[in-house]
């Protein structure tokens, strides 16, 4: 069994999510080691700039027990009980440590699985990026 791979892009000068596919109409595509993107010259790859300001995100990949997409993304913010302002806000991260997605703390320490979040009921509201002011506090 595959898993779909998939990558949007934050761009922090324009604060503005990016798909793949308007990132490809602009002929951005992911580099190598997977640390940004680079805009593709179509006359010459010693034209091809590196985008720093464009930060990647991998798609989860998780689906419900009906195979419907979660739509879950690396540094998406997900909350217990999301219509519960004090529950706790974590993030997606990938663990290097266990080669897995999982949810962490605001600190950086794992809580849990992704599976066992969506299990539990947790529920996406936003994405570091985007949302940033849902780090802020406790």
């Amino acid at each position: 069994m595959s898993r779909e791979i998939r990558f949007r892009g934050w761009d922090t000068r324009q604060k503005v999510m990016y798909s793949a596919e308007e990132m490809g109409q602009d002929q951005l595509t992911l580099s190598v080691d997977g640390r940004g993107f680079i805009n593709v010259s179509g006359r010459s790859t010693k034209l091809s700039t590196f985008a720093t300001h464009i930060i990647p995100m991998q798609y989860i990949g998780l689906k419900d027990k009906n195979g419907v997409d979660l739509d879950w993304w690396e540094d998406d913010l997900l909350r217990k009980g999301s219509d519960h302002p004090n529950a706790p806000i974590t993030i997606i991260a990938y663990r290097e440590q266990d080669a897995r997605w999982s949810i962490v703390s605001k600190s950086g320490n794992e809580f849990c699985s992704l599976a066992e979040a969506y299990r539990c009921g947790w529920k996406k509201v936003g994405n570091r990026h985007q949302h940033p002011k849902l780090l802020e506090g406790k």
